[in-house]
């Protein structure tokens, strides 16, 4: 538990205090990746779900960030039918310094089709 209460005596420090021991080492990348990891998931819930959307904006420093918003139910295309379908509103964030954008449209793609097959989920 040496590290909680390491983590504890932090959040106690002044805030100028911080900024000189946190955001100066946060330049090294190595260090940044081992203290903050290099993706960052966010939900938003249920925010906007009686107007059909719930958007997120996200704003972070990671190198992915993805936000959830709420599930929407909308007019959808079912093979040759237009049927009522949830929609998840999502949100994904790629700094662009880091990821170049063809492996990102092949990733969104990617987890578009996982999520729309359900992957993972056990019936």
């Amino acid at each position: 538990m040496k590290n909680a209460s390491s983590l504890h005596f932090a959040t106690q420090l002044p805030k100028f205090v911080r900024n000189l021991l946190v955001w100066r080492r946060l330049k090294d990348p190595f260090f940044a990746k081992k203290t903050l990891g290099t993706v960052v998931v966010s939900s938003v819930g249920n925010i906007g779900k009686d107007s059909g959307y719930g958007w997120a904006t996200p704003v972070g420093i990671h190198p992915l960030v993805v936000a959830l918003g709420s599930i929407a139910r909308k007019p959808g295309i079912v093979g040759e039918e237009i049927k009522i379908r949830e929609y998840l509103c999502m949100t994904v964030l790629f700094d662009h310094n880091v990821t170049d954008g063809a492996p990102v449209a092949r990733f969104i793609q990617r987890l578009k089709e996982l999520i729309e097959s359900g992957y993972g989920l056990s019936e």
